[in-house]
């Protein structure tokens, strides 16, 4: 819904923006605003450069000193808000207060453009004050440029300067030769000139900072209610903003007696609704986006945190706002965890740890080429004998290796399908003088393991004991702990014989003799 709202609001500024300096048929404005709307729906900050860029050049048909001021504002504007998450917001609420503004010449009598001092501190967390200000700060400068006295119920003063003068608009719109000619006698003196006599004009009329710090004033007061996020405090906050906002309307008509028509009972009629049913909407956008929930019943299958926010897809279709839980529901909230780590981070598998006898001596006095080829053709056969028997490699470090598999008889079934082909190996493919032979320690357990990471994140003391089981074999020999023992369903081939005092566990071993490899090759 707010991405809706934001792209419709870009696309309406657009085609607003782009009749001000008339250049483009009217057809053209429209259609591009419905462009940069649809654009905007998934690429909001490239419409809002596109919609900028290309207002630039109606500017610059009318003037080219007025074209280099606008660019050099906008830059600093996207350079400095652009890498904030809510600069869409930022940007729609500073460029649309001069529209909002010029509503009154549609005989509202209501002061549209304060809206904004109202929006800002609910759009924009923290930035609401700063916002204001610059909006209202930048309805001015254009009031000044279009040589308004009033900006809707913002004053502006009496206009000193004029900076441009409109052409009739080319018959070719598409034909931008004309950019070039006003390139051609353009001088930055002439910029400069437009940028003092702003300097001079803001210094006479000091009214103009005033307006944007008191705009900036009442958006902290209400940004001061809403950060409690309880809806009596909101609208208390709001509603008080919008007396406020009276209170200054009224201040203007002192000032400017007879050339605004505020009508307090229009506004109550007619503002006040349009308040509140802002009120509402962001209300119902902060609940879509997780901020508040109605209800206390959870039940989740994915738990992310972000800004002390548990997403819908955790808690029963409904974003849960941590602030917002009791202790009971934060403790129901614990059970749903518990239960969520258990059922998807938590498994159990049965780890393998392979390591190369000897690896050392397998490379002395061999040719390089030699060692890199026989060394990667033997993992290679190892992966190939795992994978064939659902396993997974965990990780591999030179000559050691740990897998992973979720059926323990294919974990022992694969150990020794590795032993019985190691003869065939050495013998048709291993470049090296000496064979190689393996030791291979195998345990069953339960690990945290987060798959989203790619399954190789692992947090468990089984594949501990799977290495220190492989460092007890003897060479060609595959060691079994007592969990993996009681789990396997032909416990025929194994017998007990030894006991890991380091781990406290009853360790198995086949009962054939350890795999004997002949050095002869």
């Amino acid at each position: 819904m707010k991405g809706f709202l934001v792209a419709a609001a870009l696309g309406g500024i657009t085609f607003l923006s782009l009749n001000v300096f008339p250049y483009f048929p009217k057809w053209w404005s429209f259609c591009f605003g419905l462009i940069i709307c649809l654009i905007g729906w998934k690429f909001v900050r490239f419409a809002i450069v596109l919609a900028i860029s290309t207002i630039s050049i109606t500017i610059a048909y009318h003037s080219i000193e007025l074209f280099l001021c606008y660019i050099v504002v906008a830059l600093f504007f996207l350079i400095v808000t652009i890498w904030f998450s809510d600069f869409p917001e930022m940007f729609l609420l500073v460029a649309g207060t001069s529209f909002l503004a010029t509503s009154v010449s549609l005989k509202t009598h209501i002061p549209l453009e304060f809206l904004i001092v109202i929006l800002a501190p609910l759009l924009l967390k923290n930035k609401g004050p700063v916002i204001a200000g610059v909006a209202c700060f930048w309805c001015c400068i254009l009031g000044i440029i279009t040589q308004q006295e009033i900006m809707g119920y913002v004053v502006v003063g009496a206009p000193v300067y004029k900076f441009y003068s409109l052409k009739e608009v080319p018959l070719l719109f598409y034909n931008f030769s004309w950019f070039q000619a006003k390139a051609n006698i353009f001088f930055v003196d002439d910029f400069y000139k437009i940028i003092t006599n702003l300097g001079k004009f803001l210094l006479s009329q000091p009214l103009i900072i005033f307006q944007a710090i008191i705009w900036g004033m009442i958006s902290y007061y209400i940004e001061l209610f809403i950060r409690e996020k309880k809806w009596w405090l909101d609208l208390i906050g709001v509603v008080s903003g919008a007396g406020l906002v009276i209170l200054l309307d009224l201040i203007v008509i002192m000032i400017y007696p007879g050339k605004i028509n505020f009508d307090l009972s229009t506004f109550l009629y007619v503002g006040v609704p349009i308040i509140l049913v802002i009120l509402t909407l962001w209300k119902l956008m902060n609940w879509m986006a997780g901020r508040e929930v109605p209800s206390t019943e959870y039940a989740g299958e994915e738990v992310v945190f972000s800004d002390n926010v548990i997403p819908e897809s955790a808690a029963g279709g409904k974003n849960i706002s941590v602030d917002k839980l009791s202790l009971e529901e934060s403790l129901k909230m614990q059970n749903v965890l518990s239960e969520h780590i258990q059922k998807k981070f938590i498994h159990e598998v049965t780890a393998m740890d392979i390591d190369i006898v000897e690896s050392t001596a397998l490379k002395q006095n061999e040719l390089h080429e030699n060692i890199i080829f026989s060394f990667t053709e033997f993992w290679k056969f190892a992966d190939i004998i795992i994978q064939n028997n659902h396993g997974r490699l965990l990780s591999r470090a030179g000559d050691e290796a740990m897998y992973l598999f979720e059926d323990v008889n294919k974990s022992v079934s694969g150990a020794q399908q590795l032993l019985d082909g190691l003869d065939k190996f050495n013998k048709t493919t291993n470049l090296l003088k000496l064979p190689f032979n393996v030791r291979l320690g195998l345990n069953t357990g339960k690990i945290v393991e987060d798959q989203q990471k790619g399954g190789n994140v692992v947090f468990s003391k089984i594949t501990d004991i799977a290495g220190h089981l492989q460092k007890m074999a003897l060479p060609g020999e595959i060691l079994i702990s007592g969990h993996t023992y009681d789990k396997l369903q032909n416990k025929k081939e194994f017998k007990s014989g030894k006991y890991s005092q380091r781990d406290k566990i009853e360790v198995y071993t086949l009962k054939e003799k350890s795999v004997e490899i002949d050095i002869k090759k």
